[in-house]
């Protein structure tokens, strides 16, 4: 595998780790703050976008008030009518042809319909000082937009009322609970676990990556 190759697929193995062990984990807090924040009530229509297997899809349903509409596949192409959804909110990190899908979200949606996006931050004044865990985090810091980035894109697409809200406390805390459970072995002795998880979480714990939610409203 030549040196071009495995930055991408490095890259995507700290994204699905973070996904997997921090995000997933916090889903059902996650959502419901986005439920409030976003007002969705019991009459709401939303598309809900996770990364979930099919016995967390119930749960995470329950997680929002409304009649919830659970989808994973294609971002590009969301098989829904044009203003179908009062509410859409993504609970997964958006890092590829941002611009087609926050289009594709603004299709689906009402007039002044409200998105939620949970999206990758990297913190460069505190990314670790060992070497070795700073080169584990650039492929992934490499491909991350900053908040703003997220909101620019965002409205060339039709949105507009953007708030930002930084998630970095409770990652943390998360990561290093994770993080502590990971690094036992079997034989009950700490041991620095050399794969994508244990690295994603590391470095999560440590605050050089974060996440923070974006909230926007259609424009008419």
């Amino acid at each position: 595998m030549t040196p071009q190759t495995q930055v991408p697929d490095q890259q995507q193995g700290l994204a699905d780790a973070i996904v997997e062990n921090v995000l997933q984990p916090n889903n059902h807090e996650l959502l419901r703050h986005l439920g409030e924040v976003l007002g969705i009530s019991a009459t709401s229509e939303v598309l809900l976008i996770v990364a979930a297997d099919e016995q967390a899809v119930q749960p995470l349903r329950d997680a929002l008030d409304g009649n919830v509409e659970i989808y994973q596949g294609d971002l590009l192409r969301l098989p829904y009518a044009d203003a179908r959804f009062d509410n859409a909110i993504v609970a997964i990190p958006v890092a590829k042809r941002l611009h087609a899908v926050a289009c594709e979200l603004s299709r689906v949606l009402k007039p002044n319909g409200s998105l939620g996006m949970v999206v990758f931050s990297v913190y460069h004044d505190q990314m670790p000082d060992d070497e070795a865990l700073f080169q584990q985090i650039m492929p992934l810091a490499a491909t991350t937009r900053p908040a703003a980035a997220y909101r620019a894109v965002l409205a060339e697409c039709g949105f507009t009322a953007f708030v930002s809200e930084d998630r970095r406390r409770e990652v943390r805390r998360t990561a290093r609970e994770n993080y502590r459970h990971m690094l036992v072995n079997q034989s009950g002795e700490t041991n620095a676990a050399d794969n994508a998880a244990a690295q994603a979480l590391n470095l999560m714990a440590t605050g050089g990556i974060g996440l923070t939610l974006i909230t926007a409203e259609k424009s008419l």
